[in-house]
């Protein structure tokens, strides 16, 4: 940082270095620091910068809700896989045991109460993750576009030009585009953001 070169003595580099730490905190919207006098206070900060930021904020912890929730569900589904794989693995040794024996495909009884249990298990369990992905895929695309919109709505150009760059490819302008066309408002479309039409 030029201001920290310029510094002529160490009151001004210790200021330069409290501005340049304030700066990369409020560009990872991690400067949620009280405004009082003394170090790391911020003089510069606005009643619309904090209602921005705290926007921003609220809509990002919502975002990693769902990002952790999605997490606990695949590593439930995985588990799921797993007691599978091993309940097929389980199968195919005891035939393999019973056809040294001189025995032929599984004992019936064994065989029959794990098709059952398989037939509770698998289509319920199928369909309660599908629903709880697709849950979770409405609530991610629903809070994706609204930080769009408050990022396009705030003060900052820092934060107007994040926006831009999660669309750089213009991918939710086109979804925005096509849902309007089509008449469609569910969850998991993409509104574009307020003021940011393209040309």
């Amino acid at each position: 940082d030029e201001e920290l070169s310029r510094a002529g003595d160490l009151d001004a580099l210790i200021k330069a270095h409290e501005r340049y730490l304030r700066k990369i905190l409020q560009g990872a919207m991690m400067d949620k620091v009280p405004r009082v006098s003394g170090v790391g206070a911020r003089s510069d900060a606005s009643a619309d910068d904090e209602k921005d930021e705290s926007a921003v904020l609220g809509v990002l912890n919502k975002m990693f809700d769902v990002i952790l929730n999605f997490t606990c569900l695949q590593e439930e589904t995985y588990k799921e896989a797993l007691l599978d794989v091993k309940m097929e693995r389980d199968r195919q040794r005891r035939m393999r045991s019973r056809l040294k024996r001189g025995q032929y495909g599984e004992d019936a009884h064994l065989e029959a109460k794990e098709d059952s249990e398989l037939r509770q298990m698998n289509p319920k369990q199928c369909e309660k993750v599908y629903d709880r992905l697709l849950s979770l895929e409405t609530m991610f695309s629903r809070l994706l576009a609204q930080l769009r919109v408050k990022l396009s709505e705030h003060s900052s150009s820092d934060a107007q030009f994040l926006d831009v760059r999660l669309d750089f490819n213009e991918f939710y302008e086109q979804q925005a585009a096509k849902s309007s066309t089509m008449g469609v408002g569910a969850a998991g479309t993409w509104p574009a953001a307020k003021g940011k039409g393209r040309s």
